[in-house]
């Protein structure tokens, strides 16, 4: 089963908002903030699910590859439907050596957390690896988050957030 959300890996007991998949949140806004319209969105693919208990459903989601909605209606039941494009890949290489700290953060996160945080394999050595995971789990607004993830190149994605992290 595929959805959109607006990160490449969440999980919806993490998360509160997946950006982008709720219609209704993009139309009122989170908190009665307005929120933009989002340029990039994931595909997704349900991982993992459990129900602990009737009308509690816990769904893992794991974005596979971003895409544009280039138009989108409403159909007279309500249905919403939206024409894409998909979008190519980051633009990825080796981690910077000015970012190198972004690299031994994640690291420690992962020792601490465990494996099991991150699907392998940990791409410990690319810059759209990085990028996304510290973008996934830092605590940032989620426009900041938006922003970051809707950025093409890899590397200038880890250098803003080796730059907030440096502060």
């Amino acid at each position: 089963m595929s959805l959109a959300c607006g990160s490449p890996e969440t999980a919806l007991t993490r998360h509160p908002f997946l950006g982008g998949y709720f219609n209704e949140l993009a139309e009122r806004g989170l908190e009665g903030h307005r929120l933009r319209e989002a340029e990039a969105w994931w595909l997704a693919r349900i991982a993992a699910w459990d129900m602990p208990q009737l009308g509690m459903l816990h769904i893992i989601a794991r974005g596979e590859r971003r895409f544009r909605i280039v138009g989108r209606r409403v159909e007279p039941s309500g249905l919403a439907r939206a024409s894409i494009e998909m979008l190519p890949d980051d633009i990825d290489g080796p981690v910077p050596e000015q970012c190198k700290s972004c690299v031994r953060l994640l690291e420690r996160v992962i020792a601490q957390q465990g494996e099991g945080l991150f699907e392998p394999p940990h791409r410990l050595d690319s810059s759209a690896w990085v990028s996304a995971r510290l973008a996934e789990i830092l605590p940032l607004p989620l426009s900041a988050k938006q922003e970051l993830f809707e950025l093409t190149d890899a590397r200038a994605r880890l250098e803003r957030l080796n730059n907030l992290l440096g502060r």
